[in-house]
């Protein structure tokens, strides 16, 4: 064969290689097992402070009960002062609520639906309502009975049931004018049944509606006056509330809700009854101070006086308990404090429980990184990742703002604690709250924030849309037209791309879940209505669906965009009732609007997933494991590290400095893929901000160098075009036809392909 021949021959198997690359799909998938794979050495990032866990005490009788994001649940011992764990439960079929449940027993309800009652000898199965609902509360009827409330948010309605060991008796539904965030049941004195409170939309200290039932009829009656989701003290035909804005407590007749005023206590947001009768009242923190400060009535309410018995406790409060012997335990953050006899000590926490929190790496301001666990707060969420400090995002007060979701918008960002939302940028150190056109804060969980301009952001936040100002932080609710699925379930943004051009195209991945029971195999079975992928062209007033190629089944997990191109991260299920068995990448050179598939990835990966690509070009995806491949798609091998076969691996990030972070359910560890971006030089080099852009070389600013001396080579090595540019691309004095090319960045050496 001759030279020519052969070097045509090498040009179209180099060509077919990279078209492989480019999205043909992958028929073959070839994958490593985890014994064999590939190892790297990672080394842990300390985090500063074990995560704290949402605790919540419950007292039963004699018995005081713990349970901590929805994980288990323990039962206290007076006389060691330690805990001895009761039940444990899966992040898949979490705890969601618990009640006080006859002889010093504690019930609870798990995701599943499933109700089980925990004594201090173990749990059994008590019911279980007949589909899974969201928002469970439930309350004691007397020692045989629950009266169980959850929310059906398509329909603003509120379903109830009477629990028994042998039946579920379903009442009368309580519908409302306005979607429901969550359902409190108080305990209420001399009246016939507990009061069920609902709360509209997740506004804390918002509108309210409370309810008294009639149980032989099984309906409901509205009360003249609502109970507010504030705390509620019964005490023998009254009972005592706090409205934390004013400060002001009220005694309240029980059963016709009439009110009057006890007394003031500024500054006060919390109240508890202590078994001796007395009314701890306490603020989380001020201005001045993070301190808590305690006030005690012993008249019922009447009149309160500073308690000076735990002014050198410090952090956020859940709440307080008392035992038996007199003795006090609060919870703040993951720890226990016990006050007796005059002294304050930390409980050991309870031991035992396997933590696996499904922990989630983001992007965040500055180039640092945000480590986020559901339900899992942690004072120091953010890390630097060149000197690997953890760092907080305070209030100009100084307060703690723990991240639980955030989205980056440039030089400013979303974050949301789960409650309430707020703005941060670069430009100012601490966090101010998004407040809607009344002043009031925004309150409930963010979904995700899609720029507009440098001044503003449309942000979904509990199922609505809102203009915020990033200036200000102040929110303008919008009418968009957003899809909803048959049940009038909203789809919920997960990962937004947004094409700058002639026409703004913004591209917008949806989901929304549900859930249902599996009685047969014990299992909380995840379904998924999906929509695949949302575009607008008009700053996201309307949208359609952008799904050419992909077809509807689709999830998608993650994106990654490249001037006009995007890589898709994906699942799709073979049939409805058979959902996520299978993960791809899709590919689009078109901002979304056609699809072609890239590869297929290995059954060994589970939801969710991240992906992400390092600055050779090598593409990570993690999802249960961590698998990688090397050569554009065609093979995967797992990658071993430090941590435990059984541990699942949620996430990882990878820097521009070819720094990869992976998260685990437990730990946090790093390793360095490359040693530099410049040090590469060989013709695998490809930053992930070079790419080609339809008709230029695009060259972010984050580039290698900030030279600006560019060379372009074919595959032969002929130089086709030598220059010098000022700015961030170079245009081609002559189009360029499909093929691999070479480019010399001064000294740094990149490939591209064209299509």
């Amino acid at each position: 064969m001759s030279t020519a021949n052969t070097s045509m021959h090498s040009l179209r198997v180099l060509n077919r290689a990279f078209y492989l690359w480019l999205c043909l799909s992958v028929a073959i998938v070839v994958i490593t097992p985890r014994a064999h794979g590939k190892q790297l050495d990672f080394t842990e990032v300390v985090y500063p402070e074990a995560p704290y866990l949402l605790t919540n005490l419950v007292k039963s009788s004699q018995n005081i009960w713990c349970h901590y994001s929805g994980q288990g649940a323990s039962v206290y011992d007076p006389q060691s002062a330690t805990w001895k764990q009761v039940a444990q439960y899966s992040e898949r079929d979490r705890l969601i609520n618990s009640c006080a449940f006859g002889n010093g027993n504690l019930a609870t309800i798990r995701s599943s639906g499933k109700i089980e009652i925990a004594t201090p000898d173990g749990t059994t199965l008590f019911n279980s309502l007949p589909d899974v609902k969201q928002s469970y509360s439930l309350v004691s009827l007397n020692d045989t009975s629950l009266l169980v409330a959850c929310v059906v948010s398509a329909r603003n309605e509120a379903q109830t049931f009477i629990v028994s060991k042998s039946a579920v008796i379903q009442m009368e539904s309580i519908n409302v004018d306005s979607a429901i965030g969550y359902l409190i049941f108080s305990n209420v004195a001399n009246c016939s049944a507990p009061v069920l409170t609902v709360v509209l939309s997740w506004t804390f200290g918002g509108d309210t509606l409370s309810f008294v039932p009639d149980l032989e009829t099984l309906s409901w009656r509205k009360l003249p006056k609502s109970y507010k989701n504030y705390d509620v003290l019964n005490f023998d035909n009254y009972s005592v509330w706090l409205n934390p804005r004013s400060g002001n407590v009220y005694r309240r007749d029980s059963c016709n809700g009439e009110d009057s005023l006890l007394t003031t206590v500024p500054r006060i947001n919390r109240l508890e009854r202590l078994s001796s009768g007395q009314i701890i009242g306490w603020v989380q923190s001020s201005e001045d101070t993070n301190s808590p400060l305690f006030y005690v009535s012993n008249d019922s309410g009447k009149t309160f006086t500073e308690d000076v018995r735990f002014s050198q406790l410090t952090g956020r409060i859940s709440n307080i308990v008392d035992a038996d012997d007199g003795s006090i335990l609060i919870s703040i953050k993951s720890k226990i404090f016990l006050y007796r006899q005059g002294e304050i000590n930390v409980i050991p926490n309870p031991t035992g429980i396997l933590w696996d929190f499904r922990s989630s790496l983001s992007r965040y301001l500055d180039d640092d990184i945000v480590l986020t666990v559901p339900r899992v707060p942690r004072s120091y969420p953010i890390l630097d990742v060149n000197t690997l400090e953890w760092k907080a995002a305070k209030y100009r007060n100084g307060d703690e703002f723990q991240i639980q979701r955030h989205r980056v918008l440039g030089k400013n960002a979303v974050v949301s604690d789960g409650v309430y939302n707020a703005l941060v940028s670069t430009e100012y150190d601490t966090v101010r709250p998004i407040l809607d056109e009344k002043g009031l804060p925004v309150y409930s969980v963010l979904s995700d924030a899609i720029p507009i301009s440098d001044t503003e952001s449309y942000v979904s936040i509990n199922e609505k849309w809102y203009s915020v100002n990033l200036n200000t932080g102040m929110a303008t609710k919008l009418v968009i037209d957003w899809p909803k699925n048959v049940l009038g379930n909203y789809a919920i943004p997960t990962v937004t791309c947004v094409f700058d051009g002639v026409q703004r195209r913004i591209l917008t991945a949806t989901s929304m879940t549900w859930s249902l029971y599996d009685d047969e195999n014990d299992s909380l079975i995840t379904f998924y209505d999906r929509y695949g992928f949302l575009a607008s062209t008009d700053n996201g007033r309307t949208w359609e669906m952008s799904n050419n190629g992909i077809g509807k089944n689709i999830y998608s997990w993650d994106m990654k965009q490249r001037g006009d191109t995007v890589y898709a991260l994906t699942s799709y299920a073979m049939d409805k009732l058979v959902t996520l068995t299978r993960a791809a990448v899709y590919k689009s050179f078109d901002q979304g609007r056609t699809w072609t598939l890239c590869w297929v990835l290995p059954n060994g990966l589970t939801n969710p997933m991240t992906l992400e690509i390092d600055p050779r070009g090598f593409v990570y995806v993690a999802g249960g494991a961590l698998a990688y491949s090397s050569d554009k798609g065609e093979t995967w091998e797992l990658i071993n590290g430090p941590w435990a076969d059984s541990e699942r691996v949620y996430s990882c990030l990878v820097t521009d400095e070819g720094k990869m972070f992976v998260a685990t359910g437990y730990q946090l560890f790093q390793t360095q893929l490359v040693s530099s971006v410049t040090d590469d030089k060989s013709e695998h080099a490809l930053k992930p901000d070079l790419y080609w852009d339809g008709n230029y070389l695009k060259i972010a600013p984050s580039g290698a160098t900030d030279c600006r001396d560019i060379a372009m080579f074919d595959l032969y090595g002929r130089i086709i075009q030598l220059t010098h540019t000022s700015n961030d691309t170079f245009v081609p004095e002559n189009k360029l036809i499909q093929g691999l090319y070479f480019v010399r960045i001064c000294s740094n050496s990149y490939h591209i392909f064209i299509e």
